[in-house]
């Protein structure tokens, strides 16, 4: 959805069943309630029994955080929120950087490729 924040809450306010979360200036997700990205996740690695601990995941805004605390390795994205910055130790640059090529190039690269 593409609106200023004060339309996005005054929709929502007469909305139970969704919610939205920001990931830009103007630009908002707009999801049912209890749907999270790491709900979703959850999902599709108990279908391949994969523990969270073996996932990498990347996270720029608010909506990503609880996927960023599941994954083993959760790195908040160099142009990320100030929430998701605060929730993880590990750091990746920015997506304008190809911040995810370049973690996952260091974790799955032979040493000295």
């Amino acid at each position: 959805m593409i609106a200023n924040e004060s339309e996005v809450y005054r929709f929502l306010r007469h909305e139970s069943r969704i919610q939205a979360a920001r990931q830009h200036r103007d630009h908002f997700d707009v999801y049912p309630v209890a749907t999270t990205k790491a709900a979703g996740i959850s999902q599709v690695l108990q279908r391949h029994h994969i523990d969270w601990k073996d996932v990498v995941a990347f996270g720029d805004s608010p909506n990503d955080l609880e996927m960023l605390a599941a994954a083993g390795r959760g790195y908040a994205m160099g142009n990320a929120s100030p929430e998701a910055k605060t929730l993880t130790r590990l750091m990746a640059p920015t997506v304008w950087e190809d911040g995810v090529a370049q973690v996952l190039k260091g974790i799955y690269s032979p040493a000295g490729v």
